[in-house]
């Protein structure tokens, strides 16, 4: 089932209003746990609220860093000005998976590839050809 906007923005008003990080992470975990698409909820937040991109890619990719990718692949989808953001976050939040983020992120997003492989290597300069060869 299809996430509604109002379904995001409330979601979203929960995890704004949780008083730590750890506390939205453990929100993000809950939803996933229940529901089977916490990527189209997350796409849907970042849609509804472009500035919150880089918030709910940091707390998700601690929280859900299985997932991670595949969120970050729809955040990009739904909302293509936030891709670059989106990657970044989830790299610093999580360097394991900055190259599957990278590669999900430019699938959906392809316009985003330059933004992201620039951003992705300032941070760690080297896995630049793992991850150029994960956006390739």
């Amino acid at each position: 089932m299809a996430v509604t906007q109002q379904e995001a923005q409330e979601f979203f008003q929960q995890v704004a209003a949780a008083e730590s990080p750890e506390q939205q992470q453990a929100l993000i975990q809950e939803y996933a746990a229940n529901n089977d698409n916490p990527d189209e909820m997350l796409a849907a937040i970042v849609q509804s609220n472009p500035a919150a991109a880089q918030q709910i890619a940091t707390v998700t990719a601690q929280a859900l860093p299985e997932e991670a990718a595949e969120i970050a692949g729809a955040i990009a989808a739904a909302a293509p000005a936030t891709a670059n953001a989106t990657a970044a976050a989830m790299a610093l939040a999580a360097p394991d998976i900055a190259e599957d983020v990278a590669a999900d992120v430019v699938q959906n997003a392809p316009a985003a590839a330059g933004a992201v492989a620039s951003s992705l290597t300032q941070f760690n300069p080297e896995a630049a050809a793992d991850m150029a060869a994960a956006i390739a």
